[in-house]
């Protein structure tokens, strides 16, 4: 009986368990950012390594082992690291105030056993193949698609594969310029088929292909042009993500689907046209971008395009990595800007927004460095996540009077930033007293602050990374009203030599003062009664925290003072 009763209670508390999860309307939890723990490369190998889920700009570093790997690219999901000699390393992705980490082991490749023949170089016959070479002051050597790939030993040799579908990754590991020639009955290029194949210099593709696959050309730097054929009906997400060669693109009539980020980080993409009979998408006034006719949306750009009126929206990372881009207009039918637009364009130094513009997606702005200004129209009602991160030239913003919603770390390391005005009449927002910041008027709290900020009484708290990355900053006192201090408020102030910290802040939060170098000493309120653990981490020179009437040497001497760790 009581096995009975317990094998029923157990039945009932899951049937609960499931309906409070998926009954209730209740969201579920956001899928968790990872990267892998551990990693293997060959000294003079590439290795990728990829953020699962995440959604934010992510800044990569070597924390540890820089003369064994180093970062070759890198993009808010993946970087690409290469073993420069035998040993090991981390490699670190910062997010916001979070750092996930990687340990990479760089080994050396094993050596031919003895005894043991290596394979004999193919050498190029020029009556093999009747295919003309890309470089005729090149040789070139072609290689069956079921043979093992070898290098011809002749200087500036160009090795010509035949792919069938299935041998990629012998493509990949050939050292040098190599030109693939698709096999005639071969229907799609496979998702990353090609994925940081840098030494392919051209690829011939026959009309038996219908669709390219997600991340099949990604990172090819060495690819400066590709012929789609008129079968093509569909070009995946990231297919061609950071081609840096690439110099022009015709999209033929056949295309129906064009995936996210398809043409992002092409940043010498001049010339973009599309064929006048595709009834999806179109380049019209020769505007060098792709715009979707149905919505009126530009979702491919580069740094000739002209945006042309009747374009109602710049679409998700459109113009993304486009670096050579250095102003653009943007037409009064433009209402939306999508997510990472304009991300990373950093030779950007002018861009002029329409009168109807009232939002501005999260990471639009992200990384654009050599932007001094931008003159926000009163229609904007929402500024995202985001939206100015490392905009590192930009020296001064209004927020209009409309706004009503500011996302997080919205302008962090801005570290040139100097003046922050709100307009008077915004009923959310303020920047009292020309504080020189955003202040949230409902809860009092500090949410955006630069070099020249003087936090106004009254202000209760300073939020989250609110001076993250302010890199001239070197002084401020917080005054008697604040009691909180939110995660990474100070992260990254390298300039930071003295704070002032009321009486009343309970807490020092994770990372707060985070890389602060400059900061020698600190007095911290008798009120405090826990830190985090990586409250001071990066703050090598801070030899003196005086707490409760003692003085500490040490940030690893303070922790031992009894104060509470979590």
């Amino acid at each position: 009986m009581k096995k009975r009763t317990k094998q029923y209670f157990t039945a009932v508390t899951i049937a609960a368990m499931m309906v409070s999860s998926y009954g209730t309307g209740v969201p579920t939890m956001a899928a968790k950012v990872t990267l892998p723990r551990t990693a293997k490369v060959v000294v003079g190998a590439k290795k990728v390594l990829k953020l699962k889920n995440n959604k934010r700009a992510a800044k990569w570093k070597v924390s540890k082992g820089k003369k064994y790997v180093k970062i070759v690219k890198k993009s808010k999901k993946r970087c690409t690291v290469k073993g420069i000699k035998k040993g090991n390393a981390t490699v670190q992705a910062v997010i916001g105030a979070k750092k996930y980490s990687c340990k990479v082991k760089v080994t050396v490749k094993a050596k031919n056993k003895v005894g043991e023949s290596k394979r004999p170089s193919v050498s190029p016959v020029p009556e093999v193949s009747k295919r003309p070479s890309v470089s005729p002051a090149s040789e070139e050597t072609e290689i069956p698609a079921t043979a093992t790939p070898e290098v011809t030993d002749e200087p500036g040799g160009i090795v010509t594969i035949v792919y069938d579908g299935t041998n990629s990754d012998e493509i990949k590991d050939i050292p040098g310029k190599v030109n693939v020639i698709v096999k005639d009955g071969v229907t799609e290029i496979g998702a990353s088929a090609f994925e940081d194949c840098s030494g392919l210099a051209s690829i011939t593709l026959p009309d038996s292909v219908t669709k390219i696959g997600g991340d099949a050309f990604r990172c090819c730097g060495g690819l400066a042009s590709i012929t789609l054929p008129d079968s093509v009906t569909e070009i995946g997400q990231g297919a061609f993500y950071g081609c840096n060669g690439l110099m022009s693109i015709m999209l033929p009539e056949s295309v129906t689907e064009i995936g996210f980020f398809a043409f992002c980080d092409c940043s010498n993409l001049e010339s973009i046209k599309v064929d006048e009979n595709n009834r999806v998408y179109d380049s019209r006034e020769n505007c060098n971008a792709i715009i979707e006719k149905s919505s009126n949306k530009l979702v491919v750009g580069c740094k000739n395009t002209k945006v042309p009126s009747g374009v109602t929206s710049i679409g998700l990372d459109a113009f993304n990595g486009c670096r050579g881009l250095t102003s653009i207009t943007l037409p009064e039918s433009v209402t939306e800007i999508d997510d990472a637009a304009f991300s990373d364009c950093n030779g950007l130094t002018n861009i002029v927004l329409p009168s109807g513009v009232t939002s501005i997606g999260a990471r639009v702005f992200s990384d654009c460095n050599s932007l001094a200004s931008i003159m926000l129209p009163d229609s904007m009602r929402y500024i995202g996540d985001d939206a100015f991160y490392r905009c590192s030239g930009l020296q001064s913003i209004t927020i209009p009077s409309g706004v009503t919603s500011i996302g997080g770390y919205a302008f962090c390391d801005c570290s040139n930033l100097e003046s922050i005005k709100v307009e008077e009449n915004n009923r959310v927002y303020d920047s009292r007293e020309n504080c020189n910041a955003i202040i949230e008027k409902s809860s009092n709290k500090l949410v955006i602050g630069c070099k020249n900020t003087k936090v106004p009484s009254g202000v209760t708290s300073i939020g989250e990374a609110a001076f993250c990355g302010c890199s001239g900053l070197t002084s401020i006192t917080l005054p008697e009203s604040v009691t909180e201090i939110g995660s990474s408020a100070f992260s990254k102030c390298s300039s930071l030599e003295s704070i002032t910290i009321p009486e009343g802040v309970m807490k020092i939060a994770y990372g707060v003062f985070e890389d602060c170098s400059h900061l020698t000493s600190m007095v911290l309120p008798n009120s405090v009664a826990e830190v985090n653990s990586m409250a001071f981490e990066g703050c090598d020179n801070l030899t003196s925290i005086t707490w409760k009437g003692k003085v500490y040497g040490s940030v690893n001497d303070f922790f031992d003072s009894g104060v509470k760790i979590i």
